[in-house]
């Protein structure tokens, strides 16, 4: 569920924002939320949105080790 990963990074989402998350332990976003929760501590996550411009469903990369994102690899999940 989108409410499980936490305020900041849902309101990222919501807004069509993609999102990278090298370590969740060092990121203000990701500390205390979601990530910890479902055993993740970096992932990169891209908002689908419908038609009417609002979120339909989330693309989503994670792993349980933190992680740097490369742009090459955000880049290839927004396209």
């Amino acid at each position: 569920r989108l409410a499980d990963l936490g305020a900041p990074l849902a309101g990222e989402l919501r807004a069509g924002r993609a999102v990278r998350v090298d370590d969740a332990e060092a990121d203000p976003r990701g500390s205390g939320g979601g990530f910890a929760r479902l055993g993740l501590r970096s992932g990169i996550m891209v908002p689908l949105l419908g038609g009417d411009g609002r979120l339909a469903a989330v693309f989503h990369a994670a792993r349980a080790a933190p992680r740097r994102w490369r742009d090459s690899e955000m880049a290839a999940a927004r396209e």
